[in-house]
């Protein structure tokens, strides 16, 4: 079988430029994710079969020709036949790629955990990877573990004491998320396994978690995303600046009472900003930053209960 043999390091053959250009506009392309701590103790197998009935998944399924469905049975069969019979624990997280048509079976062991998550289309779906890898060539040019937790503790700390004397940070998601969308990020906080449903305006990148599904800046629909705080991480890296997953436990209690997620502002962020008041759902909220283009924005830190 294809399929068979052992899981690649990530590290050592992780290829994002060939997995970005594999493409299948007559069957699916079929990108796994599946969190492999020993604390997620429910059987790999039944968490899949749990993905591939989704009611997202069928809905969408349902949409395509019998022989589509057909290949997408295909590859599921494929990917459980392969998960029983090397039932891979090694790593904390694991990647499968598979796409029978056009030759692509590739796994990859993580180093890091993964959100449970099954995307078919016809592109891979890599973000996850892109984001793990982008932190991790910038760790590697760092220092070593003890050395880098004394840079998350300091970046911890700069990000609260900046933020607390209104200075050139922003804690909470929704502030951060439009300081992300704004390019005024030099530098992105936040909690490992902080994930948050949400949507993305595709007209003027607006970004915000929850229900919400109309744009506050322009009033377009949001286009639904299952992590908007991936998609955020995914964004400031294109913009060649740095995000930083805190892992520790003290450090990431430390952020955990401000919203699990915040950020470092470019120096010039504040010398042109204004200050206006904007309702949100129906609430009033003062001192809110804007920047020339936005005419709508929130202020510095979230509101109580709105992390």
């Amino acid at each position: 079988m294809q399929a068979s043999g052992q899981s690649k390091s990530f590290f050592e053959t992780l290829d994002l430029q060939t997995l970005s250009v594999k493409r299948s506009n007559s069957s699916p392309l079929f990108s796994l994710y599946l969190d492999l701590r020993s604390n997620n103790q429910k059987d790999l197998f039944a968490r899949f079969q749990e993905l591939l009935r989704h009611p997202d998944q069928q809905k969408k399924l349902n949409k395509e020709t019998s022989v589509f469905r057909e290949q997408w049975e295909k590859e599921a069969d494929r990917i459980h036949r392969w998960l029983e019979q090397e039932r891979p624990r090694q790593g904390k997280g694991l990647a499968v790629f598979s796409s029978q048509p056009i030759g692509l079976w590739q796994t990859y062991l993580l180093p890091v955990p993964v959100l449970d998550r099954l995307i078919t289309g016809d592109r891979l779906y890599i973000r996850p990877l892109e984001i793990l890898s982008g932190e991790f060539q910038a760790l590697e040019q760092e220092m070593a573990s003890e050395q880098e937790k004394q840079i998350e503790a300091q970046r911890v700390e700069e990000l609260l004491t900046r933020a607390s004397s209104g200075g050139t940070a922003v804690l909470g998601s929704h502030q951060t998320l439009l300081a992300v969308r704004d390019k005024r990020v030099r530098l992105l906080v936040v909690e490992e396994d902080f994930h948050q449903p949400g949507g993305e305006c595709p007209n003027c990148g607006f970004m915000a978690t929850g229900e919400q599904d109309v744009c506050l800046l322009c009033g377009m629909a949001l286009r639904p995303e299952q992590d908007i705080i991936e998609v955020a991480l995914k964004q400031v890296l294109d913009q060649g600046e740095e995000i930083e997953i805190l892992r520790s436990p003290s450090l990431r209690h430390a952020l955990e009472a401000h919203g699990r997620i915040g950020a470092l502002l470019k120096d010039s962020i504040l010398d042109s900003a204004k200050q206006q008041a904007i309702t949100r759902e129906g609430e009033a909220v003062q001192d809110v930053l804007r920047d020339e283009t936005v005419d709508e924005s929130f202020p510095a830190s979230d509101p109580p209960g709105r992390h």
